[in-house]
């Protein structure tokens, strides 16, 4: 159970992270070099800590992960 919870959280800061990137992007119109940019930028006031002791890196193209999971949670999202 607690570590379906963490996994919940690195989900949720996957998600608050992304959306960052997009905002970044709309605008600045590049995305970001490193999370920390979000911040810098005044979108996010601080990069979440992974509930896992790991990191949260940014990957090419804009994608978030964590370096402690290997694939994400697939949660319902409504359109």
């Amino acid at each position: 159970l607690e570590r379906r919870a963490r996994e919940l959280v690195v989900e949720r800061d996957l998600q608050i992270l992304e959306r960052g990137v997009e905002r970044y992007r709309e605008e600045t119109g590049s995305t970001p070099r490193e999370l920390g940019d979000l911040v810098r930028a005044g979108l996010l006031p601080g990069i979440p800590q992974e509930p896992n002791g790991g990191r949260y890196l940014l990957e090419e193209g804009g994608m978030v992960r964590s370096d402690r999971l290997a694939r994400r949670l697939r949660v319902f999202q409504r359109k």
